[in-house]
Parts: C-alpha cells; sequence; structure tokens
C-alpha cells in the first residue's frame, strides 16, 4: 500500500512548474569542439566553476586540481635550486599546472605549454572569466599550439633540452584521452623523453 499526501500546488516539493527545481544552479555548457580522433570536449560552466569534459567524462575542473598542483610540485622539485629552468608541460587544460609552475620556479624560469587543440587555449583566454589572464600573460609562458610529443622529439633531436616535462595531457599511460598518446609512454617515447631532459 502506497500513501500519497499531496500538499500545495501538486508539485513536488522543490519543484517550480516545469520541472525545474526551485534554487537549482544551472549547469552551462559554454563551448564544444572535436579533436583530431573525434572525440568531443566541452567546457562546461556551474555554480561558480568550470569543468572540462571528454564526451561524456569529466576529466578536470577548477574544483579539483590535486593531480596538476602535485604534477607541478613534483616535477619542478629540481635539488640544485636551477635559477633559469626550462619547463614544458603537455596540455594547458584549465591551467593550474602552468600555475603552479609559475609560482615555484622563479623569474628566470620559461615555461613552454603544449596544446593540441586551439580552442582549449581560446577558452583559457577568453571563457574562463579572466581567471587565467595573469598566467597567459606572464612573460614566462610560452603556450605553443602543438602536439607535445613533437616538442619532445624536436628537443631531443635539436635542442635546447627541458630541465623538466609534465605530462598532463592523459590519466595515465592505461587511460589515453587521445589514443595517440600511447607513443609517449612505450619505450621509445620515453627514451625520446631522456634525450629532451
Amino acid at each position: 500500500m502506497v500513501l500519497v499526501i499531496v500538499i500545495g500546488d501538486g508539485h513536488a516539493p522543490g519543484r517550480a512548474r516545469g520541472g525545474r527545481h526551485r534554487g537549482m544552479k544551472p549547469t552551462i555548457n559554454i563551448a564544444e569542439t572535436v579533436a583530431p580522433d573525434g572525440a568531443t570536449f566541452r567546457l562546461v560552466g556551474h555554480d561558480g566553476e568550470f569543468y572540462l569534459y571528454m564526451n561524456d567524462r569529466q576529466v578536470m575542473s577548477t574544483a579539483l586540481t590535486h593531480s596538476e598542483l602535485l604534477l607541478a610540485n613534483g616535477g619542478c622539485a629540481f635539488a640544485d635550486q636551477r635559477r633559469n629552468p626550462r619547463i614544458l608541460i603537455g596540455g594547458l587544460g584549465l591551467g593550474f599546472s602552468l600555475r603552479r609552475c609559475l609560482e615555484i620556479t622563479g623569474e628566470k624560469a620559461v615555461i613552454e605549454v603544449a596544446e593540441l587543440l586551439p580552442e582549449i587555449i581560446r577558452w583559457n583566454r577568453e571563457c574562463l572569466d579572466g581567471s587565467n589572464d595573469e598566467i597567459l600573460a606572464d612573460p614566462r609562458t610560452r603556450v605553443v599550439e602543438a602536439d607535445v610529443y613533437d616538442l619532445i622529439r624536436k628537443a631531443a633531436d635539436k635542442g635546447p633540452r627541458y630541465d623538466a616535462i609534465l605530462l598532463d595531457v592523459d590519466d595515465g599511460p592505461s587511460s589515453l584521452l587521445q589514443p595517440r598518446n600511447a607513443r609517449i609512454y612505450g619505450k621509445a617515447g620515453l627514451e625520446l623523453i631522456k634525450r629532451a631532459l
């Protein structure tokens, strides 16, 4: 036996007419693009935070940035306190690895960021309510529209080499965001990285 008690206008508590929850903050699709492999990337806003999705999978957000901070902290912990470190970051994402590298590497660092998708670069400049304006304008920052693999290969073959290479393009070697990134994590890719350092 089910007992239903209807009070008020017959709508579920907390719901306004039309099915929307009263006071619920909307989720907004801000921008969308398609990667070379056909994956759809979306920038979504909700309650003052930004989220980056690949297809239906959330890959990063402004609400959770621990992995990006740990990556930068670990990759830039130079034992010899280098004065002019040259750092390559694979993937701009929402800018947190770049931001942390700028905070901890000093005034003479050069930080190159390889971002495959030009739309991600544009979103960082135009769609994040100005939160990355300062780091993108920093004279130590060089954002390059390129595959990080190509920049690693160039440094390995011709130089100049990097003091650190931070890969934030995947969720690890077994969880690739772009299938062609597998070449980074194989024996030849790791040898290439070694020569680029």
